[in-house]
């Protein structure tokens, strides 16, 4: 039973996100029609949601964590293991 409502919140929250996301994308949209020549907006411009902080803090620490396994795995192929 947990496990349908987890996936129920989770795609509520994805349809949540989703929404937000594209409200920002056709706004950045709309400004552009009126920015000066050579400049553009970008979304992430006007607003950053804390979803996209915590996947660039998940990715930081993924790569922390695979550069420390492959220089291990490199100690090891130098010691011939």
């Amino acid at each position: 039973m947990f496990n349908r409502i987890q996936g129920f919140y989770d795609a509520e929250e994805l349809r949540i996100r989703s929404s937000w996301e594209q409200t920002r994308w056709q706004t950045a949209a709309m400004l552009n029609v009126y920015a000066k020549k050579g400049q553009k907006i970008k979304p992430a411009d006007l607003v950053r949601f804390p979803w996209e902080d915590a996947e660039e803090e998940t990715h930081s620490i993924n790569m922390a964590v695979a550069e420390q396994r492959w220089a291990k795995w490199d100690e090891d192929v130098k010691k011939g293991k």
